[in-house]
């Protein structure tokens, strides 16, 4: 009965769960945004290594808030994006910065394909689809994370999927 009652346990009932010691609460939270949160904070830092210090940390701010009112993702991405801009904001002088590979690309050939369709997007459109597409994040919570209007997250959007479709249908990929 205590499985069939933690599968049914929603995220903040898992949270509460793994701020008490209960380590499958842990596991079932974190690995429900990790990966997408891991692939959002390396679009933005274009680093895997500090991706993972802000997976790490975003999760670390969400054990120590107390009160969380709203969706875990939303306040994970939110954090995770405050983050790397912090981040940036150091290391600006950067000349060029890593690939962004999705980690569960088909083959080598395929991530790098999709690395550079990805790398071809305006920042902001980039952001839009990782969130998205590897982040689950519904379009309020996009916008909400990006802090613009719903209407701009969903362009955002359509605008990158339309210049993806074309490059990866050509594949004419910088």
């Amino acid at each position: 009965m205590q499985a069939q009652v933690e599968s049914q346990a929603t995220d903040a009932e898992l949270l509460a769960m793994a701020r008490e010691g209960d380590s499958s609460a842990f596991s079932r939270l974190y690995s429900s945004c990790a990966p997408g949160l891991h692939l959002y904070a390396q679009s933005l830092t274009r680093d895997a290594h500090l991706a993972d210090d802000i997976v790490q940390e975003a999760y670390l701010r969400l054990f120590q808030r107390a009160g969380l009112n709203g969706s875990i993702a939303s306040y994970l991405y939110t954090v995770a994006r405050h983050l790397a801009i912090d981040e940036f904001r150091l290391r600006a002088s950067r000349k060029e910065p890593p690939r962004l590979v999705p980690r569960n690309a088909a083959d080598a050939a395929d991530a790098d394909v999709i690395a550079r369709a990805l790398d071809s997007l305006a920042p902001e459109q980039r952001e839009v689809v990782v969130l998205k597409h590897y982040g689950g994040l519904t379009f309020p919570q996009i916008a909400h994370v990006t802090s613009v209007p719903v209407g701009t997250a969903a362009s955002r959007y359509r605008y990158a999927l339309d210049k993806l479709a074309r490059l990866l249908t050509r594949r004419d990929v910088p």
